[in-house]
């Protein structure tokens, strides 16, 4: 968690310094929206309030060190711009200038995650243009309910648009999942997330012969 926060931090204030651990929980969190000089005196208040919870200082300070040191599962930490590691694709939307990217999220959920990117320079954009995210089944089979409409991780969480950092946007995708992005006055593109394969383990038994897929 430590590692990702700080991550965070130096993505939104580059030239910005944590000096303890609540510095780096209060910030790594998203709360703060204001400018970067301002910073100081709202983590002085944050850690005022931490302080009339705790005691004093010093306990504020070993508390966030505690929940940040606590192992964690994060998911929708973004790779940088034109990194191409494992498990990291990226597709140019047709008559457009921004991709999709998709990359892994966490691994025990099999989820995938997805932002848009400018296509020439891979910088991650939010919302670049009007359209609508639908889930609409899972490889060749269709939903069970028909379309979904898909919302960003943020908007789950309660953002509004203007709230979000810039580049910060994502969706939360599935193994499988197949996906239609529409966009007034285009053809809609459809996509289906990859799907990881596991070892399957030896069965010691009779199996019945039934077809994968019928008409």
């Amino acid at each position: 968690m430590r590692d990702v926060y700080l991550a965070q931090i130096r993505t939104r204030f580059p030239g910005f310094v944590p000096q303890n651990d609540v510095d780096l929980l209060a910030l790594g969190g998203g709360s703060y929206k204001g400018p970067e000089e301002g910073l100081r005196a709202w983590l002085d208040n944050e850690l005022a309030s931490m302080v009339a919870l705790v005691g004093d200082a010093q306990r504020a300070i070993e508390a966030a060190q505690d929940i940040l040191s606590a192992p964690g599962i994060v998911t929708g930490l973004k790779p940088q711009p034109g990194d191409t590691g494992e498990g990291i694709f990226v597709r140019q939307i047709p008559r457009s200038e921004y991709s999709i990217r998709l990359f892994p999220g966490t691994p025990a959920m099999r989820e995938y995650c997805l932002d848009f990117v400018e296509t020439r320079t891979g910088q991650p954009v939010n919302s670049p243009f009007k359209f609508e995210l639908w889930l609409i089944g899972n490889g060749t089979s269709p939903h069970a309910h028909g379309r979904v409409r898909l919302r960003s991780l943020e908007s789950a969480f309660g953002y509004l648009p203007q709230d979000i950092s810039p580049g910060a946007e994502k969706f939360v995708l599935t193994d499988g999942m197949t996906c239609l992005l529409t966009r007034p006055g285009h053809k809609p593109v459809r996509f289906t997330v990859p799907t990881r394969t596991e070892a399957v383990e030896p069965f010691d038994g009779d199996e019945l012969d039934l077809p994968e897929r019928i008409p």
